[in-house]
């Protein structure tokens, strides 16, 4: 087997990403030492212990994962999908076993099965497409979504074939419902051009945060900030959120807390320019800096430098996050 088509447990080596692999690695809590192949081994063997229904398959690499993921955890691709996933058929009848319907509302009579096979087969032609035709999907499957199409779908009894529209997105297109509205959500509150320059990724990161926060988000997704640094920026705001607004003692104090775990936080270049993005340092001159998130809205900084006798020094500070970090 040549080392372009080289495999570890199933992931294809010559498309998997270190960073994103790293990614993956850490939020499974699991070391994110040696080589990439090392690393795919880690992380897949992590998803051995998941059943089989569960799992996703990556169609670029190979990799299986969960939808725990918004992108596969070995190569970054965004299009992953169940392994249990039915092949879509050119029946008129659906793929699924039928099933009686709870509520049947039925969409107008102006609609017909003919749109119905309309909307599907321009949904599966936007699927294969490339990422910046997302914006597109979210608005077919919405429409799709808005028109009720999805109930004209019906057994030889008359009754539903999809029980509702999340079975529908998964038999039809074999789209996790979470994906399906994700994508639907992205198309109503961005603009096409904000899902080609920014992705649906990190898109999705920003509908998480509460309305008013989703402006700078979006503008921070637009620098070039990373998928880990949306996280964080999210995850923060909630944080702040739950905790309420601090009262006059609690501002004046910083309180920390750090858990006992080693860490390991790279140092950048002292930057030039206020929104110039983080360069890793390669020298003292380069002024190293780094930061670190405790508990309570607390952030660590580092310094390090020369005193006057040209002496290296490490300077910390400890300071509360500004509102909109």
């Amino acid at each position: 087997m040549s080392a372009a088509t080289k495999k570890a447990m199933g992931v294809e080596l010559s498309k998997v990403d270190r960073n994103t692999l790293d990614e993956g690695l850490d939020k499974l809590e699991l070391s994110k030492g040696g080589t990439n192949e090392e690393k795919v081994r880690r992380i897949a063997g992590h998803f051995k212990t998941v059943a089989k229904k569960d799992l996703l398959e990556c169609s670029e690499c190979g990799g299986d994962s969960t939808s725990d993921f918004d992108v596969c955890p070995y190569c970054g691709a965004e299009d992953e999908e169940p392994k249990s996933a039915p092949k879509p058929k050119a029946s008129s009848r659906g793929t699924s076993k039928p099933v009686k319907a709870e509520v049947i509302t039925g969409p107008a009579s102006k609609y017909t099965v003919k749109d119905l096979d309309d909307s599907v087969a321009a949904i599966r032609t936007l699927m294969v497409s490339t990422a910046k035709t997302m914006w597109e999907l979210g608005r077919a499957i919405r429409s799709n979504h808005d028109k009720k199409l999805w109930e004209l779908r019906l057994d030889d009894e008359g009754n539903l074939v999809h029980r509702n529209f999340k079975q529908f997105c998964r038999d039809e297109f074999g789209l996790s419902h979470t994906h399906a509205y994700n994508l639907m959500d992205i198309s109503a509150t961005f603009t096409k051009e904000d899902v080609e320059k920014v992705g649906v990724t990190k898109l999705g990161l920003v509908l998480k945060a509460p309305e008013k926060h989703r402006s700078k988000l979006l503008e921070r997704a637009k620098k070039g900030a990373s998928k880990a640094d949306m996280e964080q920026a999210v995850r923060r705001i909630k944080d702040r959120q739950s905790q309420g607004p601090p009262g006059k003692e609690h501002a004046e104090r910083v309180t920390i807390a750090i858990a006992q775990k080693r860490k390991t936080m790279p140092l950048f270049k002292r930057p030039t320019k206020k929104d110039e993005l983080p360069v890793p340092a390669k020298r003292i001159a380069d002024q190293p800096w780094a930061e670190w998130q405790l508990a309570n809205d607390v952030k660590l900084m580092v310094r390090l430098t020369t005193n006057t006798k040209g002496d290296w020094v490490l300077i910390s500070e400890f300071r509360r996050l500004a509102a909109d970090e």
